[in-house]
């Protein structure tokens, strides 16, 4: 589905993910379909 996303145009953006999240991301191939922020939020976000 995502893969499908992608090649519509439509981006996926990842605004929170931990430690965990990213390994599971790695592991089921989709990190190169998610622009994951590596960027802190504001405060009280």
């Amino acid at each position: 589905m995502l893969r499908a996303a992608r090649q519509q145009g439509t981006e996926v953006i990842v605004t929170h993910a931990d430690a965990q999240a990213r390994s599971t991301f790695d592991r089921l191939g989709l990190t190169h379909l998610l622009d994951i922020g590596e960027r802190a939020l504001p405060d009280g976000e």
